[in-house]
């Protein structure tokens, strides 16, 4: 094996040799003539990283050496990025700075020294004699560099790139193994057949070695954590944010920090005249506990035991299942003072959040303890443990970045804790595997309109927040000059981690006009308001659009607006500043990898906290930590390592035995899940990875109403994978299965990477529905779709569709009683059974002499879910934006003039059916809100739910309002 092709096989897929040269390592600086050095053997080599995200690219020196058995082995690496330098000297010459001048030239070689720039980090030294490949290395070397300060100059970061990719080579990690640091949860949260090259049967791609290493590293991550995993520990978190307005702590935090249960907000409840909740039984107001200071400027705060003798807490209160592990609260506006926005070393306000916190806790203080904080400007992020969990807790890092003027000052930006747990051992010889926890506090742009700018501000935090982890390389591979082997610390992204939780002033609003809002929230016959209000929501909608936090998860919100409190000045009925529209500006967001599920399991605000114009906000969740023995993981993986071996070569002895070779289907109905599994064997001598591929490089690799689980991995020698095919019809797909033939059969290719093709049968038939359809097209039906065999003509189509008249003509003949129609739920049973009715036309089951409430509730669910169920929406998109200029019922009725004629059939023959459950009811006009506001966001959907111009709910509400009112 030639020498590049050795150092190729020393590189992971991802990285790029770009050059190369011999050259030999030098103890001791050169004497004049180095012709009496024979040091030892080395190979310096460029190498190239492009970052499968945003293509940064990133490139590093690496230094190898000659093992005895002519094995290359690593022993430096040099990121190229910040103070890096290489500078040379010539036999009998002074030193020049290559990356500047590279243009010397020798008979007698140069002696190389290269430089980190890193504390503590020694130079490296070498002596080369290949004029020619020197001049190819520095070329690179100087374009690689030039890159990385551009790349750190446009971030505003001192850092810039992460080089997080070095973590695998600087502990000596072999090629297929465990990520030193979590795998990113940006790349885990997008599906693996995205990130792998495109292919069809017959045609794979040329190079299938990055395709092989996504698969086996999410693989054996999988395979390796699932072996070594011996259960899950619960860790309980609560997590909080709070604008606290420049002001310092002058409430019982107890409601927030407890997250204790106590009445609600409701429309006649005005938080800003509520007097705080009285002290707790140990009567010390939060200012009199003893302050913690930061020993020797550390942000690690000494035991309770050191504070303050006033306080009077109660040693033997003991903590429930329910009191949470760790507690983190991220504030903004801590401190609003020109000059902290410019610099500042203060801590008085730290501190003295940091105590309003513990003296939150009340009786339960004296069993937790502050573990870290850290304060940039106006931003601070607390963490207190109790003191149990403490010794479980390590590696604790902070930092920080500006995202306000000028990119660097803190009057916008985050701070944030990356700490690991490793779950409690019953032997002290055991040592069970940590979890990465990070944890960011922000403080987003303001105003309505800068909906961008608070995407680009979170962009900016997420490429700029990161964490130096230390770099315990194996001392044992020391250098020829006894310097340090690698690098000693490494920068990681903060999605490097198991889990990422994001609290703070965020600071998005809701696009619908300040009245409308406050009429909304006021109404207590307005279903689901804030549900409503929650589609309007910039942050649900830039997540939506894949603007900002699409990755995240926020828990289901059903607590009032958290802005804009101020108590002085004119305020509404609810106690918002009339104005500033209300808004959910403070927000909890969570993300993790699936070795870390999250359950939430409370999400509110915190009204009896009035101090700010802002209301504090928690969050409560459960955290599955997985427990594994580190040692087990390890050895795990190195098993699955050797057991993989020749994973990367090709072999035409590989087989596979499909069984069956196909799967059969019953009959796909809307909404209706079945499951179907094969075997696949691997028979051959070594392992071997699979994907699934297109058939022809233009069709999806499986239809879009089948799913494939596992649709990638790998095989051992000998072992056999089920593979599970699940079959569910939804609206999206059934919009697509309507219009084609009941035989949707497909044929999938199974392909194995360096290997052959298998061809899997799917065989099924799909029974049509009148379900995820549009008006159009069901009034072109010349009878019930599962017997359409054609369309009627365009210009002669039914007046509607039959299948809704139908619905409605029974409710208008059978429902006697109206209260509980479209309040209560529905069985599900029975309501198959209507659909069916409806998509064969066989009459409905029941006479009008048997039928119960349970068959009038599930006729109305479904016509509910029929119309949920279009296509289009009933009041087109254009129609909707005409609404606000609707003042009374007439100009109601003239809107429909632009609507088709089925369109405005189904109009009026529903509202009229809804006009006539209204006043059926004891109180007309209070089931008429109610109905409204149920039906509103069916009939007239938003065209666009990321669309910051989209109609007034309010305004759709009344137009539909005026058609089953008197």
């Amino acid at each position: 094996m030639d020498l590049q092709s050795k150092i190729h096989g020393a590189l992971r897929p991802s990285e790029h040799l770009l050059a190369f040269l011999h050259g030999s390592f030098v103890a001791q600086p050169a004497p004049a003539s180095t012709s009496a050095s024979t040091p030892e053997s080395a190979i310096l080599a460029v190498v190239k990283h492009t970052d499968e995200l945003n293509g940064q690219e990133e490139g590093s020196v690496f230094v190898f050496r000659r093992k005895p058995n002519d094995a290359l082995e690593i022993n430096r690496i040099f990121p190229i990025v910040g103070s890096f330098a290489i500078s040379m000297t010539q036999s009998k010459s002074p030193t020049v700075d290559v990356l500047t001048s590279p243009t010397a030239q020798s008979s007698s070689g140069f002696l190389l020294r290269i430089t980190s720039g890193e504390t503590g980090s020694q130079a490296l030294q070498l002596l080369t004699h290949d004029i020619r490949e020197l001049r190819v290395v520095l070329d690179h070397t100087k374009a690689l560099k030039s890159i990385a300060d551009n790349t750190t100059s446009r971030s505003g970061s001192a850092i810039g790139p992460t080089y997080s990719w070095i973590a695998p080579y600087v502990r000596g990690e072999p090629l297929w193994t465990l990520p030193t640091v979590p795998r990113d949860l940006r790349l885990l949260k997008k599906s693996i057949n995205d990130q792998l090259s495109h292919a069809s049967a017959g045609f794979a791609p040329p190079d299938e070695s990055t395709d092989l290493r996504h698969i086996m590293e999410a693989w054996l991550h999988k395979e390796a954590r699932s072996a070594a995993s011996k259960g899950t520990h619960k860790l309980r978190l609560r997590v909080g944010t709070f604008n606290v307005n420049g002001i310092l702590p002058s409430q019982d935090l107890a409601p927030w920090v407890q997250d204790l249960t106590t009445t609600k907000l409701s429309p006649s409840k005005d938080p800003a005249s509520d007097s705080i909740l009285p002290p707790s039984d140990n009567d010390v107001p939060p200012l009199n506990v003893g302050v913690t200071e930061d020993p020797v400027g550390k942000n690690v705060a000494p035991s309770i035991s050191e504070q303050s003798e006033t306080s009077t807490l109660v040693p033997d209160t003991e903590l429930s299942d329910s009191d949470p592990d760790l507690i983190v609260m991220g504030f903004q506006e801590v401190d609003l003072s020109t000059e902290a926005l410019i610099y500042s070393t203060s801590t008085v306000k730290e501190e003295a959040w940091c105590t309003a916190i513990l003296a939150g806790l009340g009786e339960k203080q004296d069993k937790y303890e502050k573990f870290v904080s850290k304060l940039f400007v106006g931003m601070l992020i607390v963490v207190v443990a109790r003191r149990e969990i403490i010794p479980c807790l390590g590696e604790v890092q902070t930092s920080t970045v500006g995202a306000g003027i000028l990119g660097f000052m803190g009057n916008k930006g985050g701070v944030g804790v990356r700490l690991q747990f490793s779950p409690p051992s019953l032997d002290p010889d055991i040592k069970h595997g940590p979890t990465t926890l990070t944890f960011v506090s922000s403080h987003l742009a303001a105003f309505d309109e800068m909906v961008d700018r608070r995407n680009q501000d979170f962009h900016d935090i997420s490429n700029r927040l990161t964490f130096n982890i230390v770099n315990n390389s194996n001392p044992a591979s020391s250098s020829v000059d006894g310097a340090a082997t690698v690098v000693t610390s490494l920068p990681v992204s903060l999605f490097e981690s198991d889990a990422v939780f994001w609290m703070g002033d965020l600071n998005y609003r809701v696009d619908v006009p300040d009245p409308d809002v406050r009429r909304i929230l006021n109404s207590p016959d307005w279903h689901n308001g804030i549900d409503v209000l929650m589609r309007h929501d910039q942050l649900r909608k830039s997540m939506a659009s894949q603007q900002a936090f699409e990755i995240f998860t926020e828990p289901r919100i059903t607590h009032m607006p958290t802005y804009r409190f101020s108590p002085g000045v004119l305020t509404d009925s609810l106690g918002y500043d009339t104005k500033r529209r209300p808004a959910w500006c403070d927000r909890v967001l969570h993300v993790s990898n699936t070795t870390t599920p999250i359950k939430p399991l409370t999400y509110r605000e915190h009204w009896e906290v009035t101090q700010s114009d802002h209301l504090p906000v928690s969050a409560t969740f459960e955290v599955g930590v997985d427990v594994y023995e580190v040692e087990n993981l390890e050895e795990g993986a190195k098993d699955l390592n050797w057991k993989c071996r020749g994973l990367d070569k090709e072999d035409e002895r590989a087989q596979m035995e499909v069984d069956p070779e196909g799967v059969e289907f019953e009959a796909l109905k809307y909404g209706k899940e079945q499951v179907r599994t094969i075997k696949v064997k691997n028979t051959g001598r070594t392992a071997r990875a699979f994907r699934f591929i297109s058939l022809d490089g233009d069709s999806a690799i499986h239809p879009r109403w089948l799913a494939i689980e596992p649709s990638t991995g790998i095989i051992l020698p000998g072992r056999t994978t089920n593979i599970n095919f699940t079959a569910h019809v939804d609206n999206l797909s059934a919009s697509e299965l309507n219009m084609k033939f009941s035989d949707v059969s497909a044929l999938l290719v199974l392909h194995v990477l360096m290997g052959k093709d298998y061809f899997i049968d799917i065989r099924a038939q799909y029974k049509p529905t009148s379900l995820g359809n549009s008006i159009p097209l069901l009034t072109r039906l010349p009878g019930p779709i599962r017997s359409s065999q054609h369309l009627l003509p365009e210009e002669r189509p039914m007046n509607a569709p039959r299948e809704l008249m139908r619905l409605i003509n029974w409710l208008m003949t059978n429902c006697k009683q109206h209260d509980e129609l479209f309040k209560e739920p529905a069985d599900e049973i029975i309501v198959d059974q209507v659909v069916e009715c409806l998509d064969t036309g066989d009459e409905f089951p029941w006479s009008s002499e048997n039928v119960t409430s349970d068959v009038i509730l599930a006729v109305g669910e479904t016509l509910r879910r029929f119309l949920s169920s279009l296509t289009e929406p009933v009041i087109p998109v254009f129609v909707q934006a005409k609404c606000e200029t609707v003042n009374n019922r007439d100009e109601a009725f003239e809107l429909l003039d632009v609507l088709s004629p089925a369109a405005v059939n189904v109009w009026i023959s529903l509202t009229a059916f809804l006009h006539f459950v209204c006043e059926s009811s004891a109180d007309p006009e209070q089931r008429a809100q109610h109905i409204a506001s149920l039906f509103m966001p069916i009939l007239m959907k938003d065209g666009n739910t990321v669309s910051s111009t989209s109609v007034s709910p309010v305004a759709k509400f009344n137009f539909l309002h005026y058609f089953i009112t008197n």
